[in-house]
């Protein structure tokens, strides 16, 4: 059984673009709070917010 951490998540280009502006527009932005509100799994959010910060990087 693998670790949650080498889970494969996947993504849709909407989902990345709701996650940017829920990141953007929240007050104090979590993981379990964004999570919440795109009805997802904290660790997807998680995975998601490094793919997103490895994109901005190069």
């Amino acid at each position: 059984m693998k670790n949650r951490d080498e889970l494969d998540y996947q993504a849709t280009p909407d989902e990345l673009t709701q996650l940017k502006y829920n990141l953007d527009h929240m007050d104090r932005p979590n993981n379990k709070g964004i999570a919440s509100v795109m009805g997802r799994d904290k660790d997807w959010v998680r995975c998601m917010r490094e793919k997103l910060r490895e994109a901005d990087n190069e």
